[in-house]
């Protein structure tokens, strides 16, 4: 989705100001954590609710699929047997 663009300005102490238009579009409001990180040379800003669905749906056991907490386990119990550490 590409919407209008905006023009940001950083003051002398790193601090740069969301506008409203994006504001509105990404449904924050004073108080609201965000989470920003750069990829690929670009600044990405997620709000935190937004990275903590995308992380749930990442990692969401899937139909027929084995946990992440019995993967593991199965893991270690292959090492143990092998007596690797």
């Amino acid at each position: 989705m590409i919407m209008e663009t905006e023009s940001l300005l950083m003051d002398r102490n790193g601090r740069v100001v969301i506008p409203a238009s994006i504001r509105r579009a990404l449904k924050v409001k004073p108080g609201d954590r965000l989470v920003a990180w750069v990829e690929g040379g670009h600044l990405i800003i997620h709000t935190r609710a937004q990275v903590v669905a995308d992380l749930k749906e990442r990692f969401k056991r899937r139909p027929g699929e084995e946990s992440l907490t019995e993967s593991l386990r199965r893991e270690r119990d292959a090492e143990a047997a092998h007596g690797e550490p």
